[in-house]
């Protein structure tokens, strides 16, 4: 518990200043733009690192019921609402399934930690929140089959990311509110990259795909690759109707890949920053990503994952606990890749960042409350 906490304070300040933009930073940005004239992504303090952060710390609520981590969230929310809600790119929208989750966290509270006007208000911005994400992604431009690119540059490039961050709110706000449009275009977005964007020999996904050629993009096996797709399926098969027919299939289909990452699983229980490099680098955010969704699976599933084929789970939580604790260094989760910067552009740059933090934080406190091991019977 301890290193929960440790991770959780940690997390904490990372929210409050990420990104850090040096005057080094702000020199290099304005001779990109103004001599070179190139397009640069804003400086986002609301985007995927900082949810990441925020998922972290609902997770420690959960686990140590410590308020103070989940109003650290709040004040996050808080925060984008002051700034306006800013939507920059599908990365934005992982603020609105965090503040569904908060929706279900605060509706709990015991009515001695938190008064009624306090409780009203955070519900209220809850809903604020989710409702902005919704509107933004009905408004958003699609692709001719109709799901959502990464970015608007690249109109005809699908990435595993994008899974990770819109499918899970975009099911879950879909089925909470009666909205078929919404949960559909989750669902289409699932299915159309497990039929194009996987790599059929080994079961793993491509990094993406373009969709007007059919041509795969990227590596096969990215460790955060198969992290944002299973934390998609996971996360989406929870709030999809299992009398939908498309229920079923997504659900083998995320057992399918359990499987294949199992396979890949590293003989010190960890998982390298691409699964087929056993003798690689670890990352620590890909172990974070996978070992959170799989822990959790298995507590939804009594311990069980199973594709109906008597076959199960396919990976060693507990040694992949042991893994990713070697990394964790006090405060700090180490070995932990740098962000990536497009199809096959990896930088083999291993360190302390927000998306390895959080993660790990997730997992270790799902491992830490719940399920860990599949029950082999």
């Amino acid at each position: 518990m301890e290193t929960v906490k440790n991770l959780a304070d940690a997390c904490m300040e990372q929210m409050k200043g990420y990104p850090v933009v040096t005057g080094k930073d702000k020199l290099k940005r304005i001779v990109k733009q103004t001599i070179l004239r190139q397009k640069l992504a804003p400086v986002d303090a609301f985007s995927w690192p900082n949810a990441m952060l925020a998922e972290g710390l609902l997770s420690a609520y959960e686990t140590t019921k410590e308020t103070r981590y989940l109003y650290a969230v709040t004040d996050y929310l808080n925060r984008w609402k002051s700034a306006g809600f800013p939507i920059h790119y599908v990365d934005n929208i992982m603020n609105g399934a965090i503040a569904l989750w908060i929706e279900e966290l605060i509706s709990a509270v015991p009515g001695n930690e938190i008064s009624s006007k306090q409780r009203q208000e955070l519900l209220q911005l809850c809903e604020s929140c989710a409702d902005v994400c919704a509107r933004w992604l009905k408004n958003a431009a699609k692709t001719d089959q109709g799901i959502l690119p990464y970015r608007s540059q690249h109109p005809d490039w699908l990435f595993a990311d994008t899974l990770g961050m819109v499918c899970p709110f975009l099911c879950r706000y879909g089925a909470k509110n009666g909205d078929k449009t919404l949960l559909n275009l989750g669902v289409g977005q699932l299915q159309l990259f497990l039929k194009r964007g996987m790599d059929q020999k080994s079961g793993l996904p491509y990094h993406g795909y373009e969709e007007k050629t059919g041509l795969k993009l990227g590596i096969i096996g990215w460790g955060r690759a198969c992290g944002w797709l299973l934390k998609g399926l996971t996360e989406s098969l929870r709030w999809i109707p299992t009398e939908k027919p498309e229920y079923r299939a997504l659900k083998a289909a995320c057992d399918r890949l359990i499987q294949a990452i199992g396979a890949y699983q590293r003989p010190d229980g960890g998982f390298s920053w691409q699964m087929q490099a056993m003798e690689g680098h670890i990352d620590t955010s890909a172990e974070g990503m996978i070992g959170s969704a799989l822990v959790k699976t298995a507590s939804d599933r009594n311990g069980r994952i199973d594709d109906g084929s008597g076959d199960a789970f396919g990976v060693d939580l507990g040694s992949l606990g042991s893994a990713v604790l070697k990394s964790v260094q006090g405060r700090n989760v180490v070995d932990c890749s740098g962000e990536c910067r497009g199809f096959a552009e990896y930088p083999q740059i291993y360190g302390s960042y927000p998306w390895g933090t959080g993660s790990v934080l997730r997992f270790l406190c799902y491992e830490n409350c719940a399920v860990t091991k599949a029950d082999p019977q």
